[in-house]
């Protein structure tokens, strides 16, 4: 008969706290459900009109998009990694987690780029898209797109001096003379796959709205840290956010968390960039380093640049804030189509007369 395995600290710990979750769930049925069908409004509402249409069309364009040496090269030498990195970089900025991760892990099972350099582009290009921070922040919760676009800027100006802080240690490639090819691939295949991503993203927002709801009803927060959002913000980021906009601070400090918090972006998105990047090799060691250091460069820089970003007194229902949102969307999916045709159609052009 073999010997029981003792459980470790972390295991006891981990069982302990499944052991809890489960008891307030059923203590506290009725708010823990109205928690979850919360999580699913916000998803099926919110997250997959938004993000899923954004999911396909970007896996395909990675696949099918070669973008020019001119935006390639520039945007490799300043991430100081080999110009494939560009695309999952680029798009990650503008489209928002978890789509860079999506993207980086997709780069890498197609070697494309080396494990060593997507372990360090991650946490770069996993961003948070102006789509949450100017049309869900900034519209929808802080009642002015001024300051969404202020948070925006701020964020991407954050990553930006993070990536020079840290590109000293980026990995040397083999990759920087590999001319990009082409990667067949169907747009199903790319359906597939965003189906499969959206159902994580999805799942992980509804089981943290819960996990929310019990800490509240512990009290825990409350009682045991000074700023109380914070916590929640860490866990999650749109729970977070939206309290520490509801508390009483100065406005000053409530821009300045919120743009710490769009920096690190919370445990449920490393939760949904770890389920991106499995399968992929990728290690998650470096990403909640740079997540602090992002962080904290974007809580300082919105702390110094408060007095000089514009207070203007804007209020907004939710059906502007809806209607900014699918004017977004509409206009990126433009961009994105409009600009794949005329690469697509420069290189036909440059084969057909110059390269005969």
């Amino acid at each position: 008969m073999k010997p029981i395995k003792a459980l470790k600290l972390n295991e006891l710990l981990f069982n302990f706290l499944g052991l809890l979750f489960i008891a307030m769930i059923l203590i506290y049925p009725e708010r823990c459900i109205n928690a979850a069908k919360d999580g699913l409004n916000i998803s099926l509402y919110v997250i997959v009109p938004s993000l899923f249409p954004f999911m396909v069309i970007s896996s395909y364009i990675v696949n099918a998009l070669i973008l020019p040496d001119f935006i390639c090269k520039p945007t490799g030498r300043f991430l100081g990694l080999n110009p494939n990195c560009s695309v999952p970089f680029l798009l990650g900025l503008i489209s928002g987690y978890p789509i860079g991760a999506i993207l980086t892990a997709d780069a890498v099972k197609k070697k494309k780029i080396t494990v060593q350099e997507a372990n360090h582009l991650l946490p770069l290009c996993n961003a948070s898209g102006p789509l949450f921070t100017v049309g869900v922040v900034g519209g929808g919760m802080l009642g002015s797109y001024t300051f969404g676009y202020a948070l925006y800027a701020i964020h991407i100006l954050s990553i930006l001096i993070v990536c020079l802080l840290v590109r000293r240690y980026a990995p040397s490639s083999s990759f920087h003379t590999t001319k990009q090819e082409h990667s067949k691939g169907s747009f199903v295949s790319s359906i597939e796959k965003s189906v499969k991503s959206i159902l994580n993203v999805c799942g992980l927002i509804i089981f943290f709205g819960v996990v929310c709801e019990i800490l509240k009803i512990s009290g825990l927060p409350e009682n045991l840290f000074p700023y109380p959002p914070l916590l929640y913000g860490i866990l999650e980021i749109t729970n977070g956010i939206n309290r520490v906009v509801l508390s009483d601070c100065s406005l000053q400090l409530k821009m300045s968390l919120i743009s710490a918090l769009c920096g690190f972006s919370g445990i449920c998105i490393f939760l949904q960039a770890q389920c991106a990047v499995k399968g992929s090799g990728l290690s998650l060691k470096k990403y909640l380093a740079y997540k602090i250091a992002i962080a904290a460069v974007a809580f300082v820089l919105t702390w110094l640049l408060f007095p000089y970003i514009p207070v203007a007194e804007e209020t907004f229902s939710d059906a502007s804030t809806a209607v900014f949102s699918a004017n977004y969307l509409a206009f990126s999916y433009i961009c994105i189509i409009l600009f794949s045709i005329i690469v697509c159609t420069a290189r036909k052009i440059k084969g057909h007369f110059f390269d005969k």
